[in-house]
């Protein structure tokens, strides 16, 4: 709560391109992306939260269930849903609006640059593999086999060591023919492998980041197979996958892997009325701004809520890179 003066709530570089109090007739906007300007009054009370994807509790295709981080109904006080506990400000006193003058979020990347995945290569002098011969690469060791066998982790011995060495790339990403280029139903949960290229096979950790560092690679084979960092290196040999970076250089943008989804409802958004309002629904991939101000307050319904989900293009919904930070402003009850 407010206990001082009037205050001055400016959101980025030149306020003035969105300000509610600029236009006396009191209709509202919507400023998505534009920076604002707004007065905080000495009878104002503020809800002010930020929802990260990782403490969400999700059900398959993204629904929200059973998480109280993210839904917020009711009006003039709002409560957590589904425990339907009260929202309480610093003093522990619940959330009571008369009415709303600014509701608003700020969607923003978690980890705004892309991490740099560890990678590794096998380079071969063009010389075949031999029986037995082994590479481990991530968790999974594969062994050369001139008759490929029914035990997981056999890989076929081609006609040259190019032939080999593609087969291995196969049995890493689980493509080829299983069951004749190799032996396995699923392909490497940590490592990737791209095209033989100059009798070079390269290998890419699966997740970004320093953590692909600690990956093994290593090969009994000592006359054939070179195990090193970097193809365009005077090779060296390693025992794990390298260069792993939380923040890949040159550095670039990371896109959020899904889209940040937001709906209002019981007339929660204000509409060109002074005291009525609406419903809406809003989702973005990428960082956003919206916001909703007026210089005349608004009235919600009693069923006004708002939720708030993340989902995740692939992978679980934790994994998405945004965050939303909530502001709700209005005079107390």
């Amino acid at each position: 709560m407010l206990s001082a003066a009037t205050l001055r709530l400016d959101y980025s570089a030149g306020p003035a391109a969105f300000d509610p109090y600029a236009n006396p007739q009191g209709t509202p906007g919507l400023s998505a992306l534009l920076p604002f300007g707004f007065n905080l009054e000495n009878n104002d009370q503020v809800f002010i939260r930020n929802l990260r994807p990782a403490n969400a509790e999700f059900a398959y295709g993204g629904t929200l269930s059973g998480d109280n981080a993210f839904a917020f109904y009711g009006f003039p006080g709002f409560s957590n849903d589904f425990t339907s506990d009260p929202i309480v400000d610093n003093d522990g006193v619940p959330l009571q609006f008369a009415k709303l003058r600014l509701l608003a979020f700020f969607i923003q990347p978690l980890n705004p640059w892309a991490a740099a995945p560890a990678t590794g290569v096998l380079i071969s002098n063009n010389t075949n593999v031999s029986n037995n011969d082994t590479v481990t690469i991530g968790g999974v060791t594969y062994t050369f086999k001139t008759s490929v066998g029914s035990t997981a982790g056999n890989v076929h011995i081609g006609a040259d060591a190019d032939a080999s060495l593609a087969n291995l790339a196969a049995a890493v990403n689980y493509t080829g023919a299983p069951g004749t280029d190799y032996v396995g139903t699923v392909e490497n949960p940590d490592v990737s492998a791209e095209v033989l290229t100059g009798h070079t096979l390269r290998l890419t950790a699966r997740v970004p980041g320093i953590a692909g560092n600690d990956l093994p690679l290593t090969t009994s084979i000592t006359t054939a197979v070179l195990v090193a960092a970097d193809s365009t290196l005077y090779p060296q040999p390693v025992a794990t996958l390298t260069f792993g970076a939380e923040i890949a250089e040159p550095r670039t943008a990371r896109p959020f892997g899904g889209t940040v989804n937001i709906t209002t409802t019981g007339n929660l958004t204000p509409d060109a009325a002074a005291s009525t309002g609406s419903s809406a629904n809003f989702s973005t991939e990428e960082a956003a701004a919206f916001i909703f101000a007026r210089p005349t307050a608004w009235i919600p319904g009693s069923g006004a809520a708002m939720t708030i989900w993340f989902d995740a293009t692939t992978g679980p919904h934790a994994a998405v890179n945004a965050s939303v930070t909530v502001l709700l402003i209005g005079s107390k009850a």
